[in-house]
């Protein structure tokens, strides 16, 4: 306890702080200047919610484009240390805003960098700029710096946990993942051999359960990093994602001696003696002890929560969310839905008008959303007096096994009650 609330060297802190708003501030900008945000507003004429959330709105194009540009700013403002507290807190409102606004816009990069956006509201980087701050970063609280560790840890730990599963360590996923680079000329001798797509599989796994370990251990914590390293910069070339793998790497320094920006820049650990000279902290006050204490319960019992429901979570999705379970499968997804006329004994395809390129995404993987999408539309059908039942076709094949029915195809999806247990006319998966 001593040692998680006493004063500490802020430079690492202060190095985090500068590149994680820059990544955001690029990141936001890029979606805005391409249209992207734009696209996606003018497309979605009605927003998925989360249960609970359907007070939460979601603007229309103008507002959700001065929105995000309102995020760039701020994400700079963070970056520079200019107004820091405001910025920090607008850029993490911001940021959960569109996490609970639509529920087809999660994913876990978004997730991870909303809480990390969190964790720097509270984090004492906002005394100087950027650069005086790397060599002559004051002291400040250390709770913040262990809580993004935790954080860190949490995410590496329950990713490994994801694939401790029989067709990961068969490498059934990396079959999948491999096969279209297997002519590749540089990297195709590597990846033919039978024995690659396990090799890679168990390589992931372990990497996921052991860098946190080796980071915390002095002599293992720079061979980690590089490993870090290496492992991200393959995921962006070849998976092509930003900014996760940048994040990743700046998240891992965290584990180094706080003070390690002001050493490579050539400065004696003065700061680390100023700590020992203030001596220990002072007893924290119950109730910060009692927010973090429950903020760590939920980040180590959320990822767990599909264990309550039925089915495989890799299948039918249901707690997939919150979970960390990243790239733990192969999936592809063929979705069709059908208005039925009893009466008229009559059958016409619908198409997923209405929808963004996000939530049709999320409306051919997710049940949840392939029923509140066929409700939304059975409504709106009735209305205009037509007597119809909605009811959708969705062939998944996962990890390289035969493409086999997710959901039952004869009830109606558009009288089917919405419950946050798996619903019964989603079907078993593959054993």
């Amino acid at each position: 306890m001593t040692r998680f609330f006493a004063p500490a060297p802020t430079a690492s802190l202060v190095f985090l702080r500068v590149v994680f708003g820059l990544l955001i501030a690029i990141s936001a900008s890029g979606l805005l200047l391409s249209g992207w945000v734009g696209e996606q507003a003018r497309s979605a004429s009605e927003a998925f919610k989360w249960l609970g959330l359907a007070w939460v709105p979601l603007p229309g194009a103008p507002w959700l484009q001065i929105l995000c540009a309102t995020a760039a700013i701020a994400a700079l403002g963070v970056a520079l240390g200019l107004f820091y507290r405001p910025c920090a807190v607008a850029l993490a409102l911001l940021l959960a805003w569109a996490l609970a606004a639509d529920q087809a816009l999660y994913s876990n990069t978004l997730y991870l960098i909303a809480l990390v956006a969190f964790w720097l509201c509270f984090a004492p980087v906002d005394r100087r700029f950027s650069r005086d701050a790397l060599r002559h970063p004051a002291l400040g609280p250390s709770w913040p710096l262990y809580m993004l560790r935790f954080q860190t840890a949490v995410v590496y730990l329950y990713a490994g946990v994801a694939k401790l599963d029989r067709d990961w360590l068969a490498g059934r996923p990396l079959e999948v993942w491999l096969e279209p680079h297997r002519a590749d000329p540089i990297l195709g001798a590597l990846l033919r051999p039978e024995w690659s797509p396990p090799a890679f599989a168990w390589a992931g796994l372990l990497f996921d359960l052991l860098l946190v370990p080796a980071l915390l251990w002095r002599r293992t914590r720079l061979l980690a990093f590089l490993a870090a390293v290496l492992f991200h910069a393959f995921n962006a070339i070849w998976l092509k994602v930003f900014p996760l793998p940048i994040l990743s790497v700046a998240l891992t320094l965290l584990f180094f001696a706080p003070d390690w920006p002001q050493r490579l820049l050539g400065r004696k650990k003065q700061e680390s003696a100023q700590a020992a000279a203030v001596g220990s902290a002072a007893s924290p006050p119950r109730w910060l002890l009692a927010c973090l204490c429950l903020y760590a319960a939920v980040q180590l019992v959320a990822p767990l929560r599909h264990h309550l429901y039925r089915g495989d979570v890799d299948w039918n999705e249901w707690g997939h969310e919150f979970s960390w379970r990243l790239r733990a499968r192969a999936k592809t997804v063929r979705t069709s839905v059908r208005i039925v006329e009893p009466a008229a004994g009559m059958e016409t395809g619908a198409t997923l008008e209405g929808l963004s390129p996000l939530q049709r995404r999320f409306v051919e993987r997710h049940p949840d959303g392939l029923g509140q999408f066929c409700r939304r539309l059975g409504r709106r059908l009735r209305e205009s007096g037509r007597d119809i039942e909605v009811r959708a076709r969705v062939l998944v094949e996962l990890n390289g096994r035969r493409a086999r029915d997710l959901v039952d195809r004869s009830v109606d999806l558009s009288r089917t009650p919405r419950t946050l247990a798996t619903p019964a006319w989603v079907l078993p998966g593959p054993e």
